[in-house]
């Protein structure tokens, strides 16, 4: 379900072939992120199907998390139609990024 990406090229491929893209941002010492993980990966099965994790291991792709912004793990940024509409970083509950997420996936994919 995850894919593990560490290139500029890679990242531009996933957002030109999915609509809707979870890009899950890590490093190797985050103890949050290691815990974060399975519960994201749960919670996109159960509510967010359409959605795509994608995980980046800032420590193997420095370059990429830099070109993304991103500063600090762990951190989740929702990409839809190739446009950032959400980005959480730090830590942050389950609960609260369920919530941010239901609006823009409900507009973009609600299966009619």
């Amino acid at each position: 379900m995850t894919d593990n990406i560490t290139t500029q090229a890679e990242f531009d491929a996933l957002v030109a072939e999915h609509l809707a893209l979870l890009i899950y941002v890590t490093s190797p010492d985050c103890s949050v992120c290691t815990v974060l993980k399975p519960k994201l990966i749960n919670m996109l099965n159960s509510d967010f199907p359409l959605l795509k994790l994608v995980t980046i291991d800032s420590a193997r792709a420095p370059e990429l998390a830099a070109q993304l912004g991103v500063f600090s793990s762990p951190t989740v940024i929702l990409v839809l139609d190739g446009r950032e509409y959400l980005r959480q970083a730090g830590t942050f509950s389950m609960a609260m990024l369920n919530d941010r997420l239901l609006r823009p996936y409900t507009l973009f994919l609600s299966e009619e």
